[in-house]
């Protein structure tokens, strides 16, 4: 090799590390931010616990830091990874979201604050990465190149590249003998398909929902507390999240929903007039031992790409 390639064989490798930094950074960041919401409903928030006893707002601040080395791991395996599927990747990033739980574990002794924002925040690292890394490849066929995409980090290249990352998972996850999670044991219950049913259909509560909360009035800033908790609101309405049912079955999800739903229907949120409103609606989710983790997790997935679409400057979405 030339001194001519080599240097560029380094250049290559220290914009791979910086990238893959700046989006740990960035996923690492988004957890905190979403610990941080203040008056989340059933969740831990710096004021209040929500429905959980054995955790608390420093215990996800003390979570999220550590996370930072897996999501870094995560991110340069996909900027790297060159194979003809995008679905063949998902087994690499497995070992290291394992490893990022363990890490998890051991730093809050035990305590379960983010295995399943390790899942959906892991996935979004993923898919950014390989995006950045592969600026003109085709998600639907990494071995092509699409010159129709908006940007390498619009809407629509995220929502291809997780959909083809996570092609298939609902079948190779759930249809086993022996439910170990609540995810399998809710679909071999009622075939519901949780969060890699998402995954699988490309986060579209993401993109169809969330982010557009995001966008309006001024989408180059950072979104306020109010967008924030109407993303929030809007995920508890909608989404089948499996930690609801672990704690109150589909009666306790359907409250759920209909609760967040009614929330949403009195108007915008403001966190000057409506927190009294919502520390009510957390006695309620609290009464009812009810934590939205799932929508927790949509949240912090939703800072994460946002920052990084405002990061890299531009209108990136169709």
């Amino acid at each position: 090799m030339s001194v001519q390639g080599r240097m560029r064989s380094t250049s290559e490798k220290d914009r791979a590390h910086r990238t893959c930094r700046t989006i740990a950074t960035l996923a690492v960041e988004a957890l905190m931010d979403e610990a941080s919401l203040e008056g989340k409903p059933g969740l831990v928030c710096p004021s209040w616990n929500g429905a959980h006893r054995d955790m608390t707002y420093a215990h996800f601040l003390t979570s999220a830091a550590a996370l930072g080395a897996s999501f870094m791991e995560i991110a340069l395996t996909a900027w790297e990874f060159e194979g003809e599927q995008l679905a063949t990747l998902l087994p690499l990033l497995r070992p290291t979201g394992i490893a990022a739980e363990q890490t998890m574990y051991r730093v809050t002794r035990g305590v379960n604050t983010h295995k399943g924002a390790i899942f959906t925040l892991g996935l979004c690292v993923a898919a950014a990465a390989w995006l950045l890394g592969h600026p003109d490849a085709d998600p639907t066929d990494p071995m092509q190149h699409n010159t129709h995409l908006p940007s390498p980090l619009s809407d629509l290249a995220f929502h291809q590249t997780i959909r083809a990352i996570a092609a298939d998972i609902v079948r190779r996850d759930m249809e086993q003998a022996v439910p170990d999670t609540h995810g399998k044991y809710w679909f071999a219950k009622a075939e519901v398909r949780g969060v890699r049913g998402q995954a699988e259909d490309g986060f579209p509560m993401l993109f169809d929902l969330l982010l557009p909360l995001f966008r309006t009035g001024n989408p180059s800033s950072p979104p306020t507390e109010a967008q924030q908790m109407q993303a929030l609101l809007t995920s508890i309405a909608v989404l089948e999240d499996t930690c609801l049912l672990a704690r109150g079955g589909m009666e306790g999800l359907a409250w759920a929903q209909t609760r967040a739903a009614a929330q949403l229907e009195a108007g915008t949120y403001s966190p000057s007039r409506d927190f009294a409103s919502l520390a009510c609606m957390n006695e309620e989710f609290c009464s009812r031992n009810l934590s939205p983790g799932g929508s927790a997790d949509m949240l912090a997935a939703a800072l994460f790409i946002h920052a990084l679409q405002r990061q890299s400057g531009g209108n990136l979405w169709p």
